[in-house]
């Protein structure tokens, strides 16, 4: 059974994958400049709670050439409860076009990369 689901929507219409508790599930969206990734899997600590690791890798013109900056390490309940800060800001988020927020996802991305302890600085 999985418990896991991901979605891609892309160029050849949607596609989504299925992971369970010992498979897991990774999700990467690459751009020329790096990437993001998303992987959940489950805890040896506590299997019955969802582990994520979110992470940005960038890279100079070689995948040999890897460059990881951590965003989020946790179970996903844990990084669930910063909804309650945020939900202003996604209803801002919302309010825009889809343009506008392709072009504030793309400056997060490069600011998160930019500034590998940003995402810290965001939970203060």
């Amino acid at each position: 059974m999985a418990r896991f689901y991901g979605t891609i929507q892309g160029a050849r219409g949607p596609a989504s994958r299925l992971g369970n508790g010992s498979s897991g599930l990774t999700v990467t969206a690459q751009s020329f400049n790096g990437d993001i990734c998303v992987h959940f899997g489950t805890s040896s600590r506590d299997p019955n709670r969802d582990h994520v690791n979110v992470y940005a890798r960038t890279h100079a013109g070689s995948f040999s050439h890897w460059q990881q900056v951590s965003i989020f390490s946790g179970f996903v309940d844990d990084l669930l409860g910063v909804n309650a800060r945020t939900n202003l800001v996604k209803d801002q988020v919302a309010k825009l076009s889809v343009e506008e927020k392709i072009e504030l996802y793309h400056e997060l991305g490069r600011a998160l990369l930019a500034h590998p302890n940003s995402y810290a600085a965001l939970e203060d």
